[in-house]
């Protein structure tokens, strides 16, 4: 049995579908892999879009998440800037997080409204809708940092 981490509110930091080579609708990421399994993300050369975007790769069953709702999926999550692109948190090899949203920054919260468990959503959060102007130290994100996040939603509480 997978144990289920509770992220800290800060830090945010089911079949199987071949994702192949879909790239997000403004999210300007390629997704490649299964449902489930460590997603393969490429990114364009140069720095990211500076608006929020949020695309479901693949679309999920039963009721969508609301704010307030707590959300368990595995994800990975970038930080994304005009010098490069570094891999932050992944849990596929520690098991799902927990979502508390509404208590998340605030681009996750957007990203994960509406998902729904089986769904495999991919966002980007510019950082007004991150961790605004002073970033995030703590968890290597800069004022000027963009976060990308790969969910595959396994479940939704109300």
């Amino acid at each position: 049995m997978r144990r289920v981490r509770l992220l800290p509110v800060v830090a945010v930091v089911a079949a199987p579908l071949v994702l192949s080579a879909c790239s997000g609708g403004g999210v300007d990421v390629t997704v490649k892999g299964d449902f489930g399994k460590l997603p393969e993300v490429e990114f364009p050369d140069g720095a990211p879009g500076d608006s929020f975007a949020v695309e479901t790769l693949k679309e999920g069953e039963g009721s969508g998440a609301r704010k307030g709702d707590l959300v368990v999926a595995d994800y990975v999550g970038y930080r994304w800037s005009g010098s490069g692109r570094k891999l932050l948190a992944s849990s596929y090899s520690k098991g799902p997080g927990a979502f508390p949203t509404g208590q998340l920054v605030a681009g996750l919260t957007k990203a994960l409204e509406g998902a729904r468990p089986g769904s495999r959503v991919v966002t980007r959060i510019p950082p007004e809708d991150g961790f605004g102007e002073k970033g995030d130290p703590k968890h290597q994100v800069g004022a000027d940092d963009t976060l990308v996040y790969v969910l595959d939603v396994r479940a939704v509480y109300g």
